[in-house]
């Protein structure tokens, strides 16, 4: 009899481990593809503001340095309150309040600026080497 359970016992681990490791992957998965929705949302709502427009035209860093993300703007509160109010909340929303959607949406402003701000230094550099 104590053979018994402990085959049992043996043999009833692995597959609960497996469940569990099967339960993990499908968090992660749902995690990342929750920050992709909420990446695309800011890009949406920066594109909606205008943002996105005047980051690629700026034509020098000055000009993109000048470029300054207002999360107190009345646009930018309407953006968050439809994602946290609207009928359906969003699955990707639940749980975030405010002021985690603005720091998102700030770090994506700040993410495409620095981005740009690479190309444009590079581009820089390729013509200043094209030019000497």
């Amino acid at each position: 009899m104590k053979n018994k359970a402990k085959a049992t016992g043996k043999n009833s681990a692995p597959s609960a481990s497996r469940a569990s490791a099967d339960d993990a992957r499908a968090d992660t998965r749902q995690d990342t593809d929750f920050q992709r929705r909420r990446f695309d949302w800011a890009t949406g709502v920066l594109e909606r503001l205008g943002l996105t427009e005047r980051v690629n035209a700026a034509g020098t860093l000055l000009e993109l340095n000048a470029i300054v993300f207002d999360d107190k703007s009345s646009a930018v509160e309407m953006e968050i309150l439809n994602a946290l109010h609207s009928e359906k909340r969003e699955a990707h929303f639940v749980g975030l309040n405010a002021k985690q959607l603005k720091h998102i949406l700030r770090n994506t402003h700040t993410a495409r600026e620095e981005r740009r701000s690479i190309d444009g230094e590079a581009a820089a550099a390729i013509t200043s080497a094209t030019l000497a």
